[in-house]
């Protein structure tokens, strides 16, 4: 009793130092969110922010008392983060972190029959309705979801079904997703889970479903990877139910429309050959290796376009035609790269290596310099670095080009350990340049408007940026056939 008198009492005294603290009196969601960023992103004292954290928590508005719980949660302070945890529960049984943490236990429970789980989960949303959350909707635009919680625990519930092979429950609750956009997405994910396990005709079934919606005239602005996806499984599920006519209508408007992905490649160079539409196949491969640089051997084997070069091909030998076609690739792919040179003056800059030696832009004038900008943390810049390591050797005897790799957004306290145990680790031969970790005004990366990692710049003999693209293939290959020609074009210049 005296525990909980005590509890008590520290919450009022809480609760006036917030009523006494003019710059939160009267606050409201936007403030309290703002306050807490500003607090948090300068990162000094955290203190403050549970300070702050804590006072929020004297609100009845169950919003700004989810916003100091995901602060608090952003110190690292655990106990705090429990006692708020326990303080939210008991002040909003059927609210947020309510909800969450009892869907997080039966997501996580084992299924002993469908239908008793189907009871559980049903059970849980008449105890969470969404007339709870209804006047709640402020909180969507902090990433608190009041609502569109509920789409994404219907796929999440129907994983967990395919995963016990129960598909008629998995199809039941997915179906149960309100808005346009999670139907696009989670009727497609679950029917890649049906086509991964055979269950065909249900992937079509929901597939098809995807499909008929995203081409609803009256459905607009939908991500383009989501249309690419929705197209893809839909296609597949033809292809795997044998819907071969819808299949080769499906795949040659896709083509048509712009997808070059090189499984609808594939599907219809297959198609054409069955049917002896021989002309037409060598059509495809000459589009996507001249236009699209996509190497023959991954659109068909060398015995396969021999073959086909025969059936359908003109008097030229093939050996001719196909040295023919690589060059115009060659050249297509010059021509494409020189209409994407860009003239802007390098920023100039100098940064610490793993020597900790000072090494500056202007060390390099008169060289072509490239700059690639990455992490340690970034999976596609590990993936690229053995394409890159190949590319240094292949320049290791060319005064005249200077790669500097500057590892920046890394997190660790001791970032410069991280990254030359990594370098070692790798063999690679990398001069590893260390960007500003802290303020991020004073970045090399932001004054280069790197906006995404790896970033790749070139800088040419004059000082001024040539090429500036983020993204990267891992085949060393094409790393090198990309870079080598865009190397030798800034060379030029």
């Amino acid at each position: 009793m005296k525990k909980l008198y005590l509890f008590l009492l520290l919450n009022v005294l809480g609760c006036m130092s917030f009523a006494q603290n003019s710059e939160i009196q009267g606050v409201d969601l936007d403030s309290a969110v703002k306050i807490l960023n500003e607090l948090y992103s300068t990162g000094k004292d955290l203190s403050k922010l549970e300070d702050l954290s804590r006072e929020l928590m004297c609100s009845t508005d169950e919003n700004i008392n989810m916003v100091a719980y995901s602060a608090i949660s952003l110190t690292g302070n655990s106990e705090e983060r429990d006692r708020l945890e326990k303080l939210l529960i008991d002040r909003f049984p059927n609210g947020y972190l309510a909800r969450q943490l009892e869907f997080d236990k039966l997501i996580q429970d084992s299924i002993l029959t469908a239908n008793q789980y189907a009871l559980r989960i049903n059970d849980f949303y008449r105890r969470f309705a969404k007339r709870y959350f209804s006047p709640l909707k402020e909180a969507e635009k902090f990433g608190f979801n009041p609502l569109s919680f509920y789409d994404w625990s219907y796929l999440e519930v129907s994983k967990r079904f395919i995963e016990n092979e129960n598909f008629e429950f998995a199809i039941e609750y997915v179906l149960r997703t309100d808005s346009v956009s999670k139907k696009l997405e989670n009727y497609s994910f679950v029917a890649q889970r049906l086509l991964n396990l055979g269950e065909n005709s249900k992937a079509l079934t929901l597939s098809e479903d995807a499909y008929d919606i995203l081409n609803n005239k009256n459905v607009l602005n939908v991500d383009a990877a989501i249309v690419k996806r929705v197209n893809h499984i839909y296609l597949k599920s033809l292809i795997k139910t044998d819907r071969a006519s819808q299949a080769i209508s499906l795949a040659h408007t896709l083509y048509t429309g712009g997808d070059r992905t090189l499984f609808i490649i594939k599907y219809l160079l297959t198609s054409y050959q069955d049917k002896m539409a021989y002309r037409e196949a060598l059509n495809i491969i000459e589009d996507n290796v001249i236009h699209n640089h996509y190497p023959v051997e991954d659109l068909i084997t060398a015995n396969e376009f021999k073959e086909l070069y025969a059936n359908g091909g003109d008097s030229i030998p093939f050996a001719a035609y196909l040295s023919d076609l690589l060059l115009r690739a060659d050249n297509n792919q010059i021509g494409y790269l020189k209409d994407q040179l860009i003239n802007v003056k390098a920023k100039g800059f100098s940064l610490l290596n793993l020597e900790n030696r000072l090494v500056s832009l202007s060390d390099f004038q008169g060289k072509v310099i490239i700059l690639d900008f990455w992490a340690t943390w970034c999976t596609p810049c590990i993936r690229s670095f053995p394409g890159m390591e190949a590319l240094i050797k292949k320049y290791k005897d060319d005064d005249a080009v200077v790669f500097l790799f500057i590892n920046t957004s890394q997190n660790e306290p001791d970032y410069k350990e991280v990254v030359s145990d990594f370098i070692n680790e790798n063999n690679y031969s990398f001069n590893v340049l260390f960007d500003e970790m802290n303020d991020w005004n004073k970045r090399i990366a932001t004054r280069y408007d790197v906006e995404a990692l790896p970033t790749k710049i070139i800088i040419d003999k004059n000082g001024y940026i040539r090429y500036h693209s983020s993204g990267t293939s891992s085949s060393i290959d094409d790393i090198m056939d990309d870079l080598s020609t865009r190397i030798e074009i800034v060379k030029t210049l």
